[in-house]
């Protein structure tokens, strides 16, 4: 447990703030809300004495090198050491919450990439293979960097920690009832040149992976100087969940881990009503068996596909999504908002797993 206090925590003068006075959080409720306050306490009382031994850490996991990227541009890390000039008694505290380093946002998505991994850094990869006049001339297989960045317990409790900020944490707009999300909020200042911070210039961003529970897609949004408000999870955020709803609604293997969520859940409900059956009252057990009857009825015919197209329009894409994948057809997907055009009218005959094109706005 760390007591955060009032949300401050003073360190060589220097005030450090929370957002709000959160008062004894434990550590995975610290990263969840993003407590700036917690993290440094726990960052600054264990390594204090030994700042070389966090740095180390650091550059380990292979955090303090270029990436070695097949295009040409590749912004070079910054990762202070005790032996570097600019290190000073407050270097440490705000390396803690992402301050006095340098990372390029294809270097941190690495990271969080890795973590989906189970530990297992690997280079991006642009170019898989060169071909002249259809044939393979040069082929790219992926490289790793670090094979393990951390035991496979702490990555655990480190992909617990980054689900736990989209479901009880700064994230929780970013849940979505199709599939899982796992990720980090960020929000910093930005110095301007000779002023400083004295302009209040932000960046806010998020990075994360989807499907939270079976990795498939890793994903950074990182967007500078924004009008409308500044933090990540009301900026950044938004952007990566309608990037990935997109990405859900393409990628049709994804969606059958959804059809056992909801199958599970019809289970669930089914064996609640069961006890129910218990009940002394006879009315009371014909009620259920009533409802129990539609409901199954219902279930059946939403789950097994008809041939006949549904009318989708006015729908956002998740429902969308749900009712057309159940009557059995492939969906591809333009725009965002609600659905305005279906390429497939309904009531029409299609057979089933043929392909209809929506379009929202």
């Amino acid at each position: 447990m760390i007591e955060t206090g009032n949300g401050t925590y003073q360190i060589h003068r220097h005030t450090i703030k929370d957002t709000k006075a959160y008062g004894t959080l434990t550590v995975k409720h610290a990263f969840e809300v993003s407590s700036n306050t917690a993290i440094t306490k726990i960052i600054n009382q264990n390594y204090k004495d030994n700042p070389a031994a966090f740095t180390k850490k650091l550059y380990a996991m292979g955090l303090g090198d270029p990436l070695g990227l097949q295009i040409p541009g590749e912004g070079k890390p910054l990762i202070k050491t005790p032996e570097s000039k600019s290190w000073s008694g407050l270097t440490l505290p705000q390396m803690a919450y992402g301050y006095e380093l340098k990372l390029t946002p294809l270097q941190t998505l690495v990271l969080y990439n890795a973590v989906a991994n189970n530990g297992k850094m690997v280079a991006p990869l642009f170019v898989k293979e060169i071909r002249h006049l259809g044939n393979t001339v040069e082929r790219f297989e992926p490289r790793v960097i670090n094979s393990q960045i951390a035991s496979p317990k702490t990555i655990n409790k480190l992909k617990a920690m980054l689900e736990g900020v989209v479901t009880n944490g700064t994230a929780k707009k970013l849940q979505s009832p199709l599939y899982t999300v796992a990720g980090k909020t960020g929000t910093a200042q930005m110095a301007d040149g000779a002023a400083g911070y004295r302009n209040r210039k932000y960046q806010s961003s998020f990075a994360g992976y989807f499907p939270a529970d079976n990795p498939k897609y890793s994903m950074i949004v990182v967007i500078q100087n924004p009008k409308n408000g500044y933090y990540g999870a009301t900026i950044a955020g938004p952007v990566f969940k309608e990037l990935a709803d997109m990405v859900y609604a393409n990628d049709l293997k994804m969606h059958d881990s959804f059809y056992k969520i909801q199958s599970a859940n019809i289970q669930v409900d089914k064996a609640k009503k069961q006890k129910q059956k218990e009940e002394p009252s006879m009315f009371a057990f014909a009620r259920y068996q009533q409802a129990l009857e539609e409901e199954q009825s219902l279930n059946d015919r939403a789950m097994k596909p008809t041939g006949v197209v549904p009318d989708v329009k006015h729908m956002n894409l998740a429902d969308a999504l749900f009712v057309l994948e159940n009557a059995g057809y492939k969906v591809g997907v333009q725009g965002k908002g609600k659905v305005v055009y279906q390429s497939l009218a309904q009531g029409s005959a299609a057979p089933v797993d043929s392909k209809i094109y929506i379009k929202l706005q």
